[in-house]
């Protein structure tokens, strides 16, 4: 989410960052591994190698660098870059951007010189900033693909847009509940963006549990179409591409004025007796752009339609709190169509005991942001609810 937030956007990796966090010589023993003393020979005799540096794969070794890492950027917090860096790490990636040019290439700097210290190179340096790119490309660290891979996204520089990794799903001539968990949980979908889509596989995959089918047994023909359907909006939706930033400021608004445009939060609740799920957007002068959303299938044990409308307030609670902490975006507001859940949040009579523990949860993460009646007609979710 801050990757999209600014105008000018980073990204870059640590070479080999695994091999640079050494072992202590007695941890070694547990890293002992065979190997032919002449790899040319497979009946040659074998030996026992140690690794001296963490090794990739290892379950403990993600945490083993992060810590080494951060355990860094603690000693040398002084350098600006150590903050950005500790913010925005990914394992051995680093994902950040900046709303000025002169920030953007400090941070290069910076960043380039505070890793050098702990003999961990930065590279594939990617951006949609001229300035920076010829700079890189100077020193030899710029990436040279044309799509740069974003925590399992792609991104492309040249024109800012994002795109998911499109993993076409065939149509089959015979399915089976196990071919239908297997291509759908495919898509890879970390904002939400596609659920509108993704929500209708959800749902037949729990109609299907309910139905009580068998992994390889093949589908009614009816449930064989619904899939294939499915999975042609599956297909088309995944060729989507959208925007890298939220919103661009528009030039003239940057003549007129430099600071930037304040933003809001607002926050979307909805409910169906099929599902449930909320959306964020980010709104201001110039415009609004969905940041994530998220949903979930109703449970199979029947709920009032009050209840399911509670429980979507409490994943929008959890979810604009999880986006306010990251885009650090004070002004939230949320918006519910039911009335029954408003008057449960604001009301001082006792409650129903599952209501009550939610009521609490969703008071308690947005006891600083006040919600409002939206009309079913102009709830922004309508779509990821499944009515």
């Amino acid at each position: 989410m801050r990757f999209r937030l600014e105008k000018y956007a980073v990204t870059t990796g640590i070479e080999k960052a695994f091999l640079h966090v050494g072992l202590q010589e007695k941890d070694r023993d547990v890293t002992r591994f065979l190997w032919l003393t002449d790899p040319s020979d497979p009946k040659s005799q074998l030996c026992t190698y140690r690794f001296k540096a963490v090794l990739f794969g290892a379950t403990c070794s993600p945490f083993i660098l992060n810590a080494t890492i951060l355990k860094h950027l603690e000693l040398n917090k002084t350098n600006k870059a150590a903050e950005i860096i500790k913010r925005d790490l990914y394992v051995d990636n680093i994902l950040s951007s900046f709303e000025e040019n002169k920030d953007l290439l400090t941070y290069f700097r910076d960043a380039r010189d505070l890793m050098k210290c702990a003999s961990m190179n930065l590279r594939s340096w990617s951006s949609n900033n001229s300035e920076l790119k010829a700079i890189a490309t100077r020193e030899g660290v710029i990436d040279r693909d044309e799509v740069t891979k974003v925590l399992g996204m792609c991104w492309k520089p040249e024109t800012d847009t994002m795109a998911y990794r499109h993993h076409k799903i065939p149509t089959l001539d015979s399915v089976t509940k196990r071919d239908i968990l297997r291509y759908s949980s495919r898509i890879y979908d970390p904002l939400g963006l596609l659920s509108p889509v993704t929500v209708r596989a959800k749902l037949l995959l729990q109609q299907l549990w309910k139905d009580k089918f068998d992994w390889d047994v093949p589908l009614p023909l009816e449930v064989q179409d619904k899939w294939n359907k499915l999975a042609e909006d599956l297909n088309t939706v995944t060729d989507t591409e959208f925007s890298r930033q939220y919103i661009r400021q528009s030039k003239h608004k940057q003549t007129i004025n430099n600071s930037r445009t304040k933003s809001t939060l607002n926050v979307f609740v909805d409910s169906s007796l099929k599902s449930y799920g909320a959306a964020v957007y980010i709104v201001n002068a110039d415009g609004s752009r969905l940041v994530i959303a998220k949903n979930r299938v109703a449970p199979v044990k029947p709920m009032t339609l009050p209840q399911l409308e509670l429980m979507a307030a409490v994943v929008g609670a959890r979810l604009v709190q999880h986006v306010q902490d990251s885009l650090n975006i004070s002004d939230v507001i949320c918006w519910s169509d039911s009335q029954i859940v408003l008057h449960w949040l604001s009301t001082s009579k006792p409650l129903k005991q599952f209501v009550q523990n939610r009521v609490i949860e969703i008071q308690t993460l947005t006891k600083n942001y006040p919600w409002h009646y939206c009309p079913t007609s102009a709830n922004c979710i309508k779509l990821l609810t499944a009515r």
